[in-house]
């Protein structure tokens, strides 16, 4: 049984954006390289379907990364069923559309669950106490315990909270034990957004790239470039509202 199993999340509408390139790097390519960084991982599954479309998404995968596919059309029964073919602890869920994820931060989450085990659920928060989305953010992914999954599986009948449990968590926090961890920049979330979903997305993202370089993608650097860009960052913060706007 593994401790810590990193999920990276493919299926679904994402498989659309992980071919895209930043630095000439595929976006999951991107994802999978620096999860393999992190230290705190024991093992790292790429999730998908069975649809003839996600057969795009293995090309993208490196063939030392395991990928597991599920005929189940839930998030929910596909986490299910990959803890069964792959036994956890716990896992860290992260979207395949972010590729500038930070390693460092999956880290501090890993590390944080084991100082504090009776944890079910763990993720990054704003600094009045609101949990931050991190397929927003881009640079980190959601810590949870493989039994709470088993245990939603059981419990969970309607739809939407199949394939959103981890919102239904932080929906029902009185019956679990869940801990947000405060980002360690003072940067509005609203400013934030390190994900592939749109042209102007990629245009953002390749702008970082090509002012960081491939060896100072890490959060800090980031930041600080966002800090010296308002400009850029006007122009997440509208694609954030209106991604809010149509309900993403």
């Amino acid at each position: 049984m593994f401790q810590t199993l990193a999920v990276v999340q493919a299926g679904g509408a994402r498989r659309r954006q992980l071919s895209h390139t930043v630095g000439g790097v595929p976006v999951l390519e991107w994802v999978l390289r620096r999860l393999s960084e992190a230290q705190q991982l024991d093992h790292l599954v790429v999730l998908t379907g069975h649809l003839a479309e996600d057969e795009s998404i293995l090309g993208l995968v490196p063939p030392d990364v395991c990928v597991f596919r599920s005929s189940r059309t839930d998030f929910l029964g596909r986490l299910h069923s990959l803890l069964q073919r792959y036994p956890a602890q716990a896992l860290v869920l992260v979207p395949a559309d972010t590729p500038f994820v930070d390693p460092v931060l999956i880290d501090r989450l890993v590390t944080e669950a084991r100082e504090h085990p009776q944890c079910d659920y763990l993720c990054y928060a704003t600094a009045d106490g609101k949990a931050l989305n991190p397929e927003q953010v881009g640079l980190f992914g959601e810590w949870v315990r493989a039994e709470v999954i088993h245990e939603l599986h059981r419990r969970l009948v309607a739809a939407a909270d199949r394939q959103h449990p981890l919102r239904y968590l932080l929906h029902h926090s009185g019956a679990y034990s869940l801990r947000l961890l405060a980002l360690p920049e003072p940067l509005s979330p609203e400013e934030i957004r390190l994900r592939v979903e749109s042209v102007q997305d990629w245009e953002h993202l390749e702008t970082i790239y090509e002012a960081l370089g491939p060896e100072r993608l890490d959060w800090k650097h980031i930041f600080r470039l966002l800090n010296d860009q308002p400009q850029l960052r006007r122009q997440m913060a509208l694609l954030n509202q209106r991604a809010a706007g149509q309900g993403s």
